[in-house]
């Protein structure tokens, strides 16, 4: 297991989904979603009648939402705040617990970027290496404790700290090496959206549309001092570079 932090480590020899729905770990992402109107118009499908209505497989596009119809119980449960951030490359989401585990590997995972100042526990940590997944850990402080007035980066030290650790996290999430990734934080909300915002844009977003998508994972408690950084930030060369490359394989794909 890969790890990179900031601070050393304890021994070690985390539009969008509801949270606690069930997904399919059985197949890839490569689903569209039935509606359990659709079961009963095809009945003869396989999916409708070997697995049922609770676990016909999904596929999550960006900005999708699970209907409230899907059932809260299953092998595999949504981490609050999941959201895709491109599907099938990047992912974001509250800090998983064990209970999200399984859905972590339904799609298929290989390295996750945690930006809060808590560790794993012993056993997290001993799971992630077991399933050969990558871990970079940036413990970056919440909004609520830094500065909540406009503060440039060359007068406040405490956003020239997050800069850093912002675009350490986007070399990771960027270099297709580590696809898939799940970014997040502790809720998902305010610096996880605010890497999200950053990638945003790199990858040519206005700035009204990486700031509506930061207030649709954070509302009611949107902080202004994250809604300027994502206003504001601006990657350097290499981020650029491997920004581009996203840009290609999205197209490739067909997904941009």
């Amino acid at each position: 297991m890969n790890i990179l932090c900031d601070k050393p480590v304890k021994d070690c020899s985390k539009k969008k989904l509801s949270a606690g729905t069930p997904m399919s770990t059985s197949r890839p992402l490569n689903y569209e979603f039935l509606t359990e109107e659709d079961c009963r118009q095809r009945k003869e499908s396989k999916n409708c009648e070997l697995i049922g209505f609770d676990e016909i497989p999904v596929r999550l596009l960006e900005g999708t939402e699970i209907p409230s119809s899907v059932s809260m119980s299953g092998p595999s449960v949504v981490p609050e705040n999941f959201g895709i951030v491109y599907p099938n490359i990047i992912f974001r989401s509250s800090c998983p617990s064990r209970t999200n585990f399984a859905f972590l590997e339904s799609l298929f995972i290989r390295t996750i970027v945690s930006l809060r100042q808590e560790e794993y526990t012993d056993q997290e940590l001993e799971y992630m290496a077991t399933k050969n997944i990558k871990y970079y850990h940036f413990g970056m402080p919440g909004s609520k404790y830094r500065k909540q007035d406009s503060v440039s980066k060359e007068e406040g030290n405490d956003l020239i700290d997050i800069d850093i650790l912002v675009k350490k996290s986007l070399y990771v999430i960027l270099n297709k090496e580590f696809w898939p990734v799940l970014l997040h934080c502790s809720g998902g909300k305010h610096r996880t959206g605010i890497v999200v915002g950053s990638l945003r844009a790199l990858m040519g977003w206005s700035v009204q549309d990486r700031i509506d998508e930061y207030v649709s994972y954070s509302y009611p408690k949107e902080r202004e001092v994250d809604k300027e950084y994502i206003r504001d930030f601006t990657g350097d060369p290499t981020l650029v570079t491997l920004a581009d490359e996203l840009k290609k394989n999205l197209q490739a794909n067909g997904n941009l």
